[in-house]
C-alpha cells in the first residue's frame, strides 16, 4: 500500500508504472506482518497477460531506519528555522518597542537644548545635557544587545563591498571628540595617510572602530593617548591598531576578554558599559571574514587590532564632511511636509522641531488613509511616513502613492523605530527615498529633508 509519500513523487510514481518504465531508488510506505516499511525499488514493473499490475521485477532495500533518520532531520531543521524567524520578529517588536519611546525622550532633550521657546538657563542646560547623555546610553545599551541577539540567532547581516578604510578612520576620530574630551584623554591619527581599500560593510566597520576608540577612551587615564596605526600584514589583511595608556589588562583576567556581560571588574567602578561591546566586535568582525587581537601590559595600556581583508578594487577617500553638529539653522524656504504617524509623542515632537524652521511648515495625518488624501490636495515637498501604522502600514502606502500619477513625485523618507535589516532593505526597494530609524538625530533628520528638498526642486525645474 502506498501512503505518506509528497505529492510530486506520487507523481512520478503514477507516471512510471501507467508508461512501465523502470524505478529506480524510489521509496514508498508500505504495510508488511512486522509493520510499516520503507522500500527502495530498483527494478521494472511486472503486470500480467490482461494488464494488470503485479509487482516489481529488481531489488527491494528496507530503508526505514535511513528514512526516520532523514525525517528527523527534516523536522529538526524546520524547528530550528521557525525557531530563528521567532527570535528575528522578537528582535524586530524589541527593537521598535525599546526605540519609540526613546525618540521622544533625545528628541525633545534636542528641540530644548537647539533653542527653542525661551533660551534655558545655564543650569536648565546641564539638566537636558544629563538627560541626552542618559538616553543615549540607553540607547548604546539596546543596540548592544539587540546587536548580539542577531548575531546568536543568526540574523546579522552585511553588506560586503570595497571601502576605504582611511576615510572611516577620519570619519571615526571625529565623531568620537566628545569623548575624548569627556574622559579627557588626546587622540593621536597616525593612520591618517591609510588610503587602503579593504572588503567589509562601510556600517558595521565604523561600528567595530567606534566602540574600541570608546572603550580606550573610558579604559585610559585622564591626560592619556589613544595612538590609531595602520600597516598591512603578510598575508593580505590591513590591520588597524588603537592603544590606550591606561591601566591595562592582568594576565588572569585576559582570557575573559571576549566573554559577553563580563567587565572584568569594571563593574566596581563609575565606567560605564555593559561588557557586551567586546563579545560583539568579535563577532561582526569575524562575521566579516577579520580577526580580532589584543595585548596589554599592566600599568601601561592596551593595544587592540582588527584585521580587515584587502580588497583589490581601490577606492578614493572622499573629502571630509564639514557638517556641524547640532546647528539646525538650514536656509528652508517656504516648503510643506507632511508627517504620517500613529504616535501622539512622536507628532509632538515634530511639531516642536518645525517651530524652529520657520518658514517651512507641517501638516499631519495619523494614519496612511488621511495622509493619501492630505497629499493629493495640499502638495507638500515631502512626506515622513511611518511604516507601522494602524490599517495601512507604511509599505502599502507608498505603493499606492506611487500609483498615483497627481503625487508619485513627492519624495517619501520612511522614519520609523524598526532598525532591522531586513525592514531597511525592504524600504529601499520600496519606493522610499530615504529611510531613518527613530530615534533619529534632529540635524540628521533636518539634512534629509534639506537633500530631498533640493533635489526634488533641481528635478522639476
Amino acid at each position: 500500500m502506498i501512503a505518506e509519500i509528497d505529492q510530486a513523487e506520487l507523481n512520478r510514481y503514477h507516471d512510471n508504472l501507467y508508461n512501465r518504465r523502470p524505478f529506480k531508488d524510489f521509496d514508498y510506505l508500505v504495510d508488511t506482518p512486522r509493520g510499516r516499511k520503507f522500500l527502495r525499488i530498483c527494478g521494472v514493473p511486472v503486470f500480467d497477460l490482461e494488464g494488470g499490475f503485479v509487482g516489481y521485477r529488481g531489488t527491494g532495500t528496507d530503508v526505514t531506519e535511513i528514512k526516520k533518520i532523514e525525517i528527523q532531520l527534516r523536522e529538526s531543521k524546520l524547528a530550528a528555522e521557525a525557531a530563528n524567524k521567532a527570535k528575528s520578529d522578537f528582535l524586530s517588536n524589541m527593537s521598535h518597542e525599546l526605540r519609540t519611546p526613546l525618540n521622544a525622550v533625545l528628541g525633545f532633550a534636542e528641540v530644548l537644548l537647539a533653542g527653542y521657546g525661551t533660551p534655558l538657563t545655564d543650569k536648565q542646560r546641564g539638566y537636558v545635557d544629563h538627560i541626552l547623555a542618559g538616553g543615549s546610553h540607553l540607547l548604546d545599551l539596546i543596540n548592544e544587545v539587540l546587536d548580539l541577539a542577531k548575531v546568536e540567532a543568526g540574523a546579522m547581516t552585511q553588506e560586503m563591498t570595497a571601502v576605504n578604510l582611511g576615510s572611516v578612520i577620519e570619519e571615526c576620530v571625529s565623531l568620537s571628540s566628545p569623548i575624548f574630551a569627556n574622559y579627557e584623554v588626546t587622540p593621536v591619527n597616525e593612520a591618517v595617510a591609510c588610503n587602503a581599500t579593504i572588503l567589509a560593510d562601510p556600517q558595521r566597520t565604523k561600528q567595530l572602530i567606534l566602540n574600541l576608540l570608546s572603550n580606550a577612551a573610558k579604559y585610559n587615564r585622564r591626560g592619556g593617548t589613544v595612538t590609531l596605526s595602520c600597516e598591512t600584514t603578510e598575508d593580505s589583511f590591513h590591520r588597524l591598531t588603537i592603544a590606550d595608556t591606561g591601566k591595562g589588562i592582568p594576565d588572569h583576567m585576559q582570557d575573559q576578554m571576549f566573554k559577553p556581560f563580563n567587565r572584568l571588574g569594571a563593574d566596581a567602578t563609575a565606567t560605564e558599559g555593559t561588557g557586551i561591546g567586546l563579545a560583539l566586535t568579535k563577532s561582526i568582525i569575524e562575521a566579516m571574514g577579520g580577526r580580532i587581537g589584543f595585548s596589554s601590559v599592566v600599568d601601561e595600556g592596551s593595544r587592540f587590532w582588527l584585521d580587515f581583508p584587502l580588497c583589490d578594487e581601490k577606492v578614493e577617500s572622499p573629502a571630509a564632511a564639514t557638517d556641524g553638529g547640532r546647528n539646525l539653522h538650514y536656509c528652508f524656504e517656504d516648503h510643506l511636509v507632511l508627517y504620517i504617524e500613529d504616535n501622539v509623542f512622536n507628532m509632538r515632537l515634530m511639531e516642536a522641531l518645525f517651530e524652529q524652521l520657520a518658514p517651512m511648515r507641517l501638516i499631519t495625518a495619523n494614519n496612511a488613509e488621511e495622509g493619501l488624501i492630505l497629499a493629493r490636495s495640499r502638495q507638500p515637498d515631502v512626506i515622513l511616513l511611518d511604516i507601522n501604522l494602524p490599517g495601512i502600514n507604511g509599505f502599502e502606502a507608498v505603493a499606492r502613492l506611487k500609483e498615483d500619477a497627481s503625487i508619485r513625485h513627492i519624495p517619501v523618507i520612511g522614519l520609523s523605530a524598526d532598525a532591522s535589516s531586513a525592514t531597511i532593505e525592504r524600504a529601499r526597494n520600496s519606493g522610499f527615498a530615504d529611510y531613518l530609524t527613530k530615534p533619529v538625530s534632529l540635524p540628521e533628520l533636518v539634512r534629509t529633508l534639506s537633500r530631498e528638498m533640493e533635489y526634488k526642486h533641481a528635478n522639476h525645474h
